[in-house]
């Protein structure tokens, strides 16, 4: 038996859901398979809110990219390795606040989309996060740092496009 709030959106409302034309939030699902996630990102004209979902797979995150128009992952508190690469070929705004801890393999193809990207979970990062994601190409939002080294405020510098650090409550002078 599944726990109440465990939600898989079936196949049969994502194929009539797809048609929809405009912005569409499906917060209250936690899964949706990689067919699922097919249909989802033929859907057209608007934003796509999967705030829900727990867990995502490779070939669901792949099939998302299709998807013309922002799509929000919130409540992602981790992603593979692999479904970080799928999602890296997303071309639109892509938001992962759920997330407070980043691979390395995750933050250098994250680092590859093109298009805002949201990571306003994530709490601490490396020298290295920090030198794969200045280089992103879009705006780039980290709300969740508290504080930068120099060596992270470093790598951090050369993102083209709009850098929020709005969590910052410590910066030193060499940052």
């Amino acid at each position: 038996m599944r726990d109440a709030d465990d939600c898989e959106l079936p196949i049969e409302k994502a194929q009539s859901l797809s048609l929809h034309r405009g912005d569409l939030s499906l917060n209250h699902y936690t899964r949706i398979s990689a067919e699922v996630a097919a249909l989802l990102g033929r859907h057209q004209g608007g934003s796509l809110w999967l705030n829900g979902l727990t867990e995502l797979s490779a070939p669901a995150a792949l099939a998302l990219t299709a998807h013309e128009g922002a799509i929000t992952l919130d409540g992602l508190a981790s992603l593979s390795d692999e479904a970080a690469a799928a999602l890296s070929r997303f071309r639109h705004g892509l938001s992962l606040d759920g997330l407070r801890l980043l691979s390395d393999r995750a933050a250098e193809s994250l680092a590859t989309h093109e298009g805002s990207l949201w990571l306003n979970g994530v709490e601490s990062f490396s020298e290295r996060h920090a030198a794969a994601l200045g280089r992103h190409n879009g705006s780039l939002w980290l709300d969740g740092l508290g504080s930068l080294s120099p060596a992270v405020a470093a790598g951090l510098a050369p993102v083209r496009g709009l850098l929020s650090l709005r969590g910052l409550r410590q910066l030193s002078a060499a940052a």
